[in-house]
């Protein structure tokens, strides 16, 4: 069959449109869809940059970058200023943070006794040894007693010899096991310690009575043992049994109690670490005094030595925070012209707890309540949220001693402190702690308008103190003596 022309010119246009089809479903549509795609994402995206945030020059990043460092360190500088920072020493658990961390307690102390020695008024004699007979044992020490220097007539090489002695006794004591022989080593131990300017009864937490003899130590575990595996107590269940021991050893007669007793002539009184800080700064004194050859070669020997337990935890953190807050209110006592700083009274320190933020006049709901006006089950004070902890030494209104704060004796005020020591208060619970918090009770003298201002710079500097608890006791000479709980917050992890 032959086509014609115009069947040819059909057949191949017919051809054409065939293969124009199939060209473009295989090749032209999916590069157009394609394309279609492309230019879709990149419409939105471009939409999405119009109204996007952008920097406004090529600098923005690296200024801001700069602004951030610079609010961290005026944050910084804030906790500086308001110590209640966490130091690096303080961060780490190994020996090397604690040397330091040691190094800042020792430092502190120095500084306290140059202040009491170089400063006239106020009167620091709260540092003093403020026994009324220095030369009978067991009168009452009602100051910390920390010497600017080593017992007169001991020289310093006699002091070292007793030092190592006492070092070789801590070395016995550590190997034997029967809780008497142990003793028998402590009454050789306690005699040797008094030739180096430190009396036994004043840093020691308990006492056992043996005959007519009194024998003071500070290992808990041999306490327990002595007691016969009951709780050690004080030797007696009241205030009169307490205070009945301490006339029986003033007077050497024969104790109305039997066994081991919670010290009463210890200076824990004023904060359970003031008697470590007591041993701690013999131990700076004689290190600072040190031969050429020293028996013992470190310091921490010598700590030993002298019976030295810092603690391992944040509570150095506290004690240190605690001592400088007490260097800067000297300070402003000094300014002031406050005439004698007569106590000071470390306080435990405690958990603070979240608060919860209301409104002018809205009363807390029961469920924030509940729990925090209860007394403890062992009948001690509630936790802190519900009112102030009583601490050592601290006195309910009324209860300054005739002599002023801190000198009424061992009577009711005395048994107070002593109580009040071993209560705890409950922490709360971990996920609302947001710090820590330690005090200072204090009591001075001062005239009226002195008085004021004092109290009036504490709460006013940029290191700020909450005055709590003030007691004021009016005089006819125109001095009044008064007491006052001065709080601080020692670290604030709400920050960190």
């Amino acid at each position: 069959m032959t086509l014609g022309k115009r069947e040819q010119i059909v057949f191949i246009s017919i051809a054409a449109l065939v293969a124009i089809l199939v060209l473009h479903l295989l090749v032209f549509k999916p590069r157009a869809d394609e394309y279609t795609d492309t230019n879709r994402k990149f419409q939105e995206g471009d939409e999405l940059l119009k109204n996007a945030e952008v920097p406004p020059n090529e600098k923005f990043i690296p200024d801001f970058k700069a602004q951030t460092e610079k609010y961290d360190k005026e944050l910084s500088g804030v906790l500086a200023t308001l110590n209640i920072d966490l130091p690096p020493a303080y961060a780490n658990d190994n020996p090397a943070s604690s040397a330091k961390a040691l190094e800042e307690t020792t430092g502190l102390l120095r500084q306290l006794v140059d202040a009491g020695a170089a400063i006239k008024q106020p009167s620091l004699t709260f540092l003093n040894d403020k026994r009324n007979n220095p030369n009978d044992p067991y009168a009452r020490q009602e100051g910390w007693n920390l010497p600017r220097q080593l017992p007169s007539g001991v020289s310093a090489a006699k002091a070292w010899e007793t030092a190592e002695k006492l070092y070789h006794i801590m070395g016995i004591m550590e190997r034997i096991s029967d809780p008497y022989q142990k003793l028998a080593q402590r009454v050789q131990y306690n005699t040797v310690l008094r030739d180096i300017g430190i009396n036994p009864p004043e840093v020691c937490d308990w006492g056992f009575i043996y005959g007519n003899q009194y024998i003071f130590f500070n290992d808990t575990e041999l306490a327990g043992k002595l007691a016969g595996g009951q709780q050690a107590s004080y030797g007696g269940q009241s205030n009169m049994g307490l205070q009945s021991l301490q006339t029986s050893i003033m007077t050497g007669n024969p104790a109305p109690v039997n066994g081991v007793f919670k010290n009463p002539f210890s200076t824990s009184r004023f904060g359970v670490m003031v008697p470590i800080l007591k041993r701690l700064w013999m131990t700076e004194l004689l290190w600072s005094a040190k031969p050429a050859n020293p028996p013992l070669n470190t310091a921490e020997q010598l700590r030993k030595a002298l019976e030295v337990s810092m603690p391992k935890d944040l509570s150095v953190l506290s004690v240190n925070r605690q001592l400088a807050a007490l260097l800067d209110i000297i300070k402003q006592a000094q300014k002031n012209n406050v005439a004698e700083i007569s106590q000071v009274n470390l306080m435990r320190p405690a958990d603070i707890a979240k608060g919860i933020a209301r409104g002018p006049g809205e009363l807390p709901k029961p469920e924030e309540t509940s729990g925090t006006d209860t007394a403890a089950a062992d009948g001690s004070a509630p936790p802190a949220a519900a009112g102030p902890m009583m601490m050592p030494g601290m006195m309910m209104p009324g209860m300054m001693g005739p002599g002023g704060p801190g000198m009424g004796g061992f009577g009711p005020m005395g048994m107070m402190g002593m109580q009040a020591m071993q209560a705890q208060a409950a922490g709360p619970p971990p996920e609302e702690k947001i710090g820590t918090a330690a005090g200072l009770e204090i009591f001075f003298r001062a005239t009226n308008p002195n008085m004021v201002s004092f109290l009036f710079d504490l709460s006013h500097k940029p290191r700020t103190y909450a005055i709590d608890d003030l007691e004021i006791q009016a005089r006819p000479d125109g001095v009044n003596w008064t007491s006052t709980t001065i709080q601080l917050i020692t670290r604030l992890e709400a920050l960190k």
